[in-house]
């Protein structure tokens, strides 16, 4: 890591520890400084990742192909999957396929389709 990136980083991290230990809330604290909220938003999104990066446990995310395939179609003509337009029952769930480049990360999950806000969650909680 760049010095000049770790000095930002360090001093992010120390406006975060300050606000936190001033006690007050979060839009009280960013008015008083006249700053906006979501300045403060966006500085707190990546605090887990910069003290992570400064302790040197931080691991870079890994690009990965998602592919979702409805269950009854999950069968295979000649290494394909078959086309939704060929399932003769309605689509119930979505498999979801993970393969990161080099096979590192892999994951099949079949999810229903009544559960989208909670597969997205998961999802992007895995490919963080």
């Amino acid at each position: 890591m760049k010095e000049a990136d770790r000095a930002r980083i360090t001093r992010a991290l120390e406006n975060i520890d300050t606000w936190r230990a001033s006690g007050m809330k979060l839009k009280a604290y960013a008015q008083s400084r006249s700053e906006a909220v979501s300045y403060w938003r966006a500085q707190l999104s990546w605090e887990r990742r910069w003290r992570q990066m400064l302790n040197g446990t931080y691991a870079e995310a890994r690009v990965a192909f998602v592919r979702a395939i409805p269950s009854q179609a999950s069968s295979t003509t000649k290494g394909q999957p078959q086309s939704p337009r060929h399932c003769a029952q309605p689509q119930t769930s979505l498999r979801i396929v993970i393969n990161a480049q080099g096979g590192a990360l892999q994951a099949s999950v079949e999810w229903p389709l009544d559960a989208a806000s909670s597969s997205s969650a998961w999802l992007r909680e895995v490919l963080a």
